[in-house]
């Protein structure tokens, strides 16, 4: 899923539906599907005090390095002064303005922020199979776990391919399988 990093506490702004337009110097074709991700620069002393003043008691929801929510990118458009309310912030310079839709709480997770528009590995279902074995099927990837233990992952990285990782216990068995194949 495409993913944008955004500094709180406007990440959290958007999450809690008080903030539909993100503002920034550069615009995208992009239209659709976007995880908003807080990125991991903390506040500082006098936009937590700012914060606390407007929305009293929510400090401790503010999250930072995770996935908070989704939402859909309709429009992406000079910066109108109309849009300030929306935007959370006054116009400035060259600001453009992203406008999202249908934005939804996720349960956080983990995410290393980037630059620009970015890929994030999202879990879309989860099967078992009749040996209790797991895997969870994704978008760009997909994880085998048995009895709770990560057994392999794999992530698409475009055109360079698959990103592969292994445990031990998964390798061996692999092992075993294909020297059986063999004989």
């Amino acid at each position: 899923m495409k993913a944008l990093s955004i500094k709180q506490p406007w990440a959290w702004l958007i999450a809690s539906g008080h903030k539909t337009i993100e503002t920034r110097i550069w615009s995208s074709n992009y239209r659709g599907e976007l995880l908003i991700v807080a990125s991991k620069g903390k506040m500082t002393k006098v936009m937590k005090e700012s914060f606390n003043e407007q929305y009293p008691g929510k400090i401790d929801e503010i999250l930072y390095g995770k996935a908070l929510a989704t939402c859909k990118v309709i429009d992406c458009r000079p910066m109108k002064v109309t849009d300030e309310l929306d935007a959370c912030c006054d116009i400035y310079p060259k600001a453009v303005s992203w406008v999202l839709s249908d934005v939804k709480k996720i349960e956080p997770f983990d995410v290393n922020g980037q630059l620009n528009l970015y890929e994030v590995l999202i879990p879309k279902t989860i099967t078992a199979d009749k040996d209790g074995k797991y895997v969870c099927h994704c978008g760009l990837g997909a994880a085998i776990s048995v009895e709770g233990k990560l057994l392999c992952w794999w992530h698409y990285l475009g055109p360079q391919g698959y990103k592969f990782k292994f445990s031990e216990k998964l390798y061996l068995k692999m092992k075993e399988y294909q020297d059986g194949k063999k004989s």
